[in-house]
């Protein structure tokens, strides 16, 4: 008698588990299209987030290859004032530069952006330079972004910015 009822019963247990599936399949099928479209949203600018974690901890690495690898191979950084350079080689002199002139430098991320013009990279940078003049300035990167590398990233630091925090940092240091 038990092996009769044994089949009647893996029957049973099947069509629960079909129901209880199909249960679940609708229930997701009605999901509102909102909260899916927040879900890739959020995963959209977590990956920004990491991203620009990543690329501020390449800003900050002595290594300036480090910076030039987050580039395509003509890849182009300009600064605030027009002056541009191309290809990763140029790009890590321009870090080697940096790291010369503020050699304890640390760049944070302060926020990430998917704007019409491209990928927003808000940045904090920290460090003494050369002179023994503490730097605090902020500023952002408008970034062109091609299959996780960047083609094209334009700051809005310059050079004046530069040497008028240097000069307050300096003034503020003889008071």
């Amino acid at each position: 008698m038990k092996h009769k009822q044994y089949p009647f019963t893996c029957l049973i247990c099947t069509l629960a588990l079909v129901i209880l599936m199909g249960c679940k399949h609708e229930k997701s099928a009605v999901t509102p299209p909102d909260e899916s479209v927040q879900t890739n949203q959020n995963i959209v600018q977590d990956s920004l987030t990491n991203f620009g974690k990543m690329y501020a901890g390449a800003w900050s690495s002595k290594d300036p290859m480090d910076l030039a690898n987050f580039y395509s191979t003509n890849g182009i950084l300009l600064d605030g004032d027009g002056i541009s350079v191309t290809g990763r080689d140029s790009i890590a002199y321009i870090s080697k530069i940096f790291h010369e002139e503020i050699p304890d430098m640390i760049v944070s991320l302060d926020s990430m952006a998917d704007t019409a013009n491209g990928i927003e990279f808000h940045w904090t940078l920290k460090g003494t330079n050369t002179r023994g003049v503490k730097i605090k300035m902020t500023g952002y990167e408008v970034m062109q972004i091609e299959n996780g590398l960047i083609t094209r990233s334009q700051g809005s630091y310059t050079n004046a910015a530069y040497e008028k925090i240097v000069q307050e940092s300096s003034e503020n240091k003889n008071d």
